[in-house]
């Protein structure tokens, strides 16, 4: 018994139970097996996703959609296509050469363009560059012969922080219908050259094609980074506009018509910059205020709860010097009053403590 069972003690009981534990151990290991087979065929769970708000469902006041990204001059992203910017340089080139012979023939009619010339154009634009790479004359006249991205990148080279450049190039990007390359110029140029005029393409760029998180967010960075500058009030008038319209939305939803907001300097306003009337948003917007902005960021209704995060905007951008603080006084005051209705004592000495920065913000842009 000892041999047929290797390396159980003597004894007929002994070894049946050893037996039996052996054959219900090797039968577990076998169920475990199975199991963990079974798992891996089966794929895993899909997170549940969340369905993404476009930027676009937003009203903007007062950041202008001009440019390439202006309804008119706009193409959905399905149908820009990429031999656009090609068509319009070709076009451009062809106009050059256009002379009097060719003053009598159909205006429909493109004119031929001599590669020939082209190119020995291209060679004394290139030799000049060589001499003098800050030639910007020369970087202009190439690139309106052969806008291409790989030639920005070589401008961009030479005049790394040219927030013309950097605006041409990103813009081009979107014109051709690359808008995932046009996001990545973006980002890059907002690193390495923060200006105002950049984060304003930059915004009505995803605006075009963004999530309203990613809108909202860079809104927000966009005050901070630059809103410093004295030309910066649409930025923060935007931001104000934006989170007015959350804040009335969610005393909407508690059934309260009291204290709704109205915001500064839309059209329309009295002289001292207030809207008469208080500034609702639409229902689409209302809904999207009160739905998660990705998997993992809530709604806006969600953040703008805290009353702070409203008061923080008004307060930073009155002690900013830009232009329509008068506006933007009055609708904080307003502001103030309506949240400490139960304790007026607050709101005063809130509103005294900023008034002589309001002043003197007014007074530095002035």
């Amino acid at each position: 018994m000892w041999a047929a069972h290797a390396g159980a003690p003597p004894g007929d009981f002994t070894s049946l139970r050893w037996s039996e534990s052996q054959s219900l151990q090797r039968a577990e290991n076998a169920t475990e097996v199975r199991d963990s087979a079974t798992a891996a065929e089966q794929p895993p769970e899909k997170k549940k996703e969340v369905p993404t708000e476009r930027a676009s469902v937003l009203q903007l006041f007062f950041i202008s959609l001009d440019g390439v990204f202006s309804p008119s001059g706009h193409k959905a992203e399905n149908e820009i296509d990429d031999r656009a910017c090609a068509t319009d340089c070709s076009k451009q080139r062809g106009s050059a050469d256009v002379n009097m012979e060719n003053s009598g023939e159909e205006t429909g009619k493109e004119p031929e363009v001599d590669p020939e010339a082209d190119s020995v154009a291209v060679m004394a634009l290139e030799a000049r560059l060589q001499l003098n790479p800050f030639d910007a004359a020369a970087w202009d006249a190439l690139l309106e012969m052969n806008e291409s991205s790989a030639l920005y990148e070589r401008v961009l080279a030479s005049f790394p922080t040219s927030v013309k450049y950097w605006k041409r190039y990103a813009e081009f990007c979107y014109r051709t219908g690359k808008v995932q390359a046009a996001s990545a110029v973006y980002r890059r140029c907002i690193y390495a050259c923060p200006h105002l005029d950049l984060w304003l393409s930059y915004l009505r760029f995803l605006y075009r094609v963004g999530s309203l998180h990613d809108f909202v967010q860079n809104l927000r960075r966009a005050t901070d980074k630059v809103g410093y500058s004295y030309r910066s009030a649409p930025l923060w008038m935007e931001l104000l506009a934006l989170y007015i319209r959350v804040h009335n939305t969610l005393l909407l939803l508690k059934g309260n018509t009291q204290g709704l907001l109205s915001a500064p300097n839309l059209p329309g306003c009295s002289p001292a910059g207030l809207s008469p009337t208080p500034l609702l948003a639409s229902e689409e917007e209302q809904r999207s205020f009160c739905r998660p902005l990705s998997a993992t960021v809530g709604p806006l209704s969600e953040k703008l709860a805290d009353v702070n995060v409203l008061r923080t905007a008004f307060q930073q951008c009155l002690s900013t010097a830009i232009d329509g603080l008068d506006g933007v006084w009055a609708a904080y005051c307003s502001f103030e009053s309506s949240v400490g209705a139960s304790n007026s004592q607050l709101a005063s000495k809130l509103t005294g403590e900023m008034e002589p920065h309001f002043e003197a913000s007014k007074h530095a842009y002035q």
